[in-house]
């Protein structure tokens, strides 16, 4: 070796000598390590208050999901009670404290279980089980989510490190960790598994990336300064490893979040273009990507004039520009009245035009209503029916999961006040009517059976029944000594008779009371079973 070659490696050792000392003046020195590692590992350790804390985090999480509020579950991301066992367990990789991990990982843990039993038996025990748009925001993770979660864990050390612990609830809003938590429990008490697969791909990332963040914040502020070099280069080798595994999945979702919003975005303006942009609105916009031969975009647009090669010509306008095997479903509605009945019409048929155009703007108002009471409903559709010259549509519901007899006619009255120029009316599709439910020895409905009775009445109208048996119930309490309970089911079953011959429904009233087996039948089906009323629509004759 030169004697130059000597003296350059003798010049860059002295550089990097003067480097570290820099770096141990300006970054390590004034921090107080040791009682940043006692902080970090009070926090994180499990306790009742963080099992208390992680409750109410994820109750309040779930009910501003299921509501689709915002501010809700932003309520629920100042609690933020799993970073401090993140942090913990970011500083525990760092130093190699396998007791402090330990612990860490425990409370991690308990945190994530109780978490998810939480959001389980609400979900369950909640009216509302559909995905709203704030839980569907958090089941498609991306690479930007990464990005966030490593900015989020870096910032979120620097301020356990300068003990500036007010910035870490800004850490927790932004990587929002109960939130997704939230939805896998959503996810597995709805049997959906792609909501939840979705959204615990989206907390492990936050998880992962802010304790490893921390690692590296940690090792930089010199927190492993007691470490070899086998050590740091595990360490590094670790946290390259689980970023990169982490980026493809994401990166891979990124990329078609960026196709599906492309895609969107030339068809909307690829049909506005085709129709004229001052000439159509897109009522109905729905694009299927899961589909193995390509896109499906069904779309409904309301023009100016029905254009006959439209589906056609568009679908080749869209395959050309995207470079994608998209198909289209086109519905075209007609709505500007006053171009259809311009002068412009053929001389030729000036005789026939008025009834031609009168014809034309029932049948665009049909499809224009039509297209409103589809975007109105929040529940599936057999069949929409509108009769344009007595303003009446009728919506023919489909079975769906929580939407109940109850839900549909208080539905029926909130587009009263939505349409008011027209009679809408919801009937719902055939199923077993709702129990008139009453109090033990009571002749009249308590007020549950009051409104049941309620949606009882509108359904049959609805229906167009006419003829129905009415059963009533009563339980052995009180039994002989108080009053008759055959006696006192038929008079229950005669009341609400009466009830309905108001409305020009005939029923056949009648008890049902089984003297011999009824003890038997309420240690088995339950008391309340027979503190009842039921409806039962009679069959047609033939």
């Amino acid at each position: 070796m030169s004697m130059t070659d000597e003296k350059g490696r003798l010049r860059a050792r002295a550089m990097l000598r003067l480097a570290r000392q820099w770096w141990q003046r300006k970054y390590v020195a004034d921090v107080e390590h040791e009682a940043v590692e006692q902080q970090v590992r009070a926090e994180g350790r499990l306790t009742s208050r963080y099992t208390f804390m992680v409750t109410m985090s994820c109750a309040i999480a779930m009910l501003g999901l299921l509501l689709s509020s915002p501010a809700v579950v932003i309520g629920a991301m100042l609690i933020s009670p799993l970073m401090a066992p993140i942090m913990s367990l970011g500083f525990s990789l760092c130093v190699l404290d396998a007791r402090q991990m330990r612990k860490a990982l425990e409370g991690l843990v308990i945190g994530i279980v109780t978490a998810l039993a939480i959001s389980f038996i609400i979900v369950r025990l909640s009216p509302l089980t559909d995905a709203t748009p704030e839980i569907l925001a958090r089941t498609q993770p991306n690479l930007f989510d990464l990005l966030v979660a490593i900015f989020s864990g870096l910032a979120g050390g620097y301020a356990v490190i300068k003990r500036k612990g007010e910035a870490i609830v800004g850490v927790a809003i932004a990587t929002a960790l109960m939130p997704p938590l939230a939805v896998v429990g959503f996810g597995l008490a709805t049997g959906n598994m792609m909501i939840a697969k979705g959204a615990f791909m989206l907390f492990m990332t936050n998880l992962l990336a802010i304790s490893l963040s921390v690692t590296l914040l940690a090792k930089f502020y010199g927190f492993s300064s007691g470490q070899g070099r086998i050590h740091t280069a595990w360490q590094l080798a670790l946290i390259v490893t689980v970023f990169g595994v982490l980026s493809l999945p994401l990166g891979v979702a990124l990329k078609n979040i960026a196709y599906q919003s492309y895609i969107t975005k030339v068809a909307q303006n690829t049909i506005a273009d085709y129709f004229g942009a001052n000439k159509v609105r897109i009522s109905i916009f729905k694009i299927n990507f899961a589909r193995e031969d390509g896109p499906l975009i069904d779309t409904v647009v309301l023009t100016s004039e029905y254009h006959d090669r439209a589906q056609s010509e568009l679908t080749t306008a869209l395959r050309e520009k995207t470079g994608s095997d998209i198909d289209l479903s086109l519905d075209q509605v007609v709505v500007a009245h006053e171009m259809i009945a311009a002068p412009a019409l053929p001389q030729a048929n000036n005789t026939i035009a008025p009834q031609a155009v009168a014809v034309v703007t029932q049948r665009s108002r049909a499809d224009e209503m039509t297209a409103s009471l589809q975007q109105a409903v929040f529940f599936p559709v057999e069949y929409i029916r509108v009769d344009v010259p007595t303003r009446l549509a009728i919506i023919y519901a489909k079975p769906a999961k929580g939407v109940s007899i109850a839900t549909l006619h208080q539905f029926e009255a909130s587009l009263a006040a939505r349409y008011p120029d027209w009679v809408v009316r919801v009937v719902p599709h055939v199923q077993a009517l709702p129990p008139v439910t009453y109090e033990t020895g009571a002749e009249t409905p308590n007020e549950d059976g009051m409104e049941r009775l309620d949606d009882i009445i509108w359904t049959l109208l609805r229906w167009d029944v006419g003829n129905v048996e009415v059963v009533g119930f009563a339980s052995t309490r009180g039994e002989l000594s108080r009053f008759d309970n055959t006696s006192l089911a038929y008079r229950r079953a005669k009341w609400v008779r009466a009830k309905l011959l108001d409305v020009k429904i005939v029923s056949a009233p009648r008890a049902e009371y089984r003297s011999f087996r009824q003890r038997d039948d309420e240690e088995e089906y339950g008391i309340n079973r027979f503190q009842r009323v039921d409806v039962r629509p009679m069959p047609l004759d033939d």
